[in-house]
């Protein structure tokens, strides 16, 4: 395994994703979520990279916030998703509903639907999610703390990686680099 900052996942996921054509703000958007995914369900960059390298765009986010907490209101009790997602895909956004005191579920191939707090408990990053559902609740207090010494533990001592995939990412971030002679030749007189 290789040991790296947190920032720098969230700045080569940011990178490559531009690289892939995501505008600015959706490209921050998906590193965001790829780096608490990362911290939270250890093995989701692999999945990420993986959609990079083949020139694609992470799903990360595709459900946002809004469309969470419509769940079981104006959008009916579940949400279908048109394109194959995983765990890890969908964590923060959940996570952020959650802060807010509205419970995800998430439902997978096995057809048992699971509460985002089991899925951050034993972080099962790669199932596939098939549909999600939601309702009001109260925050829970030990998932927050479990959630935010994780965070804090990998700021302190960095996040383990697999060298394989931080090198396919590097790969994809390296596109996002502009030749310094090419800024030199632009900036050239006449």
């Amino acid at each position: 395994m290789l040991t790296v900052a947190p920032r720098e996942v969230a700045d080569l996921v940011y990178r490559a994703a531009r690289v892939t054509g995501v505008a600015s703000g959706a490209a921050r958007q998906i590193a965001r979520a790829a780096l608490f995914s990362e911290i939270q369900l250890t093995g989701a960059l692999e999945p990420v990279v993986d959609r990079l390298v083949g020139g694609h765009a992470p799903a990360l986010g595709v459900v946002p916030l809004a469309r969470l907490e419509a769940i079981g209101h104006e959008a009916g009790p579940e949400i279908g998703l048109a394109e194959p997602v995983t765990v890890a895909d969908l964590a923060e956004p959940a996570w952020r509903a959650a802060m807010r005191g509205f419970l995800v579920s998430f439902e997978c191939g096995d057809g048992e639907v699971r509460p985002m707090s089991e899925w951050l408990r034993v972080g099962r990053a790669g199932l596939v999610v098939v549909a999600m559902s939601g309702a009001a609740g109260s925050v829970d207090a030990e998932l927050v703390r479990r959630v935010e010494q994780r965070e804090a533990a990998a700021h302190r001592l960095g996040l383990d990686v697999d060298p394989t995939t931080w090198s396919a990412l590097v790969g994809v971030a390296a596109g996002y680099l502009i030749p310094e002679a090419t800024l030199d030749a632009a900036e050239a007189p006449g």
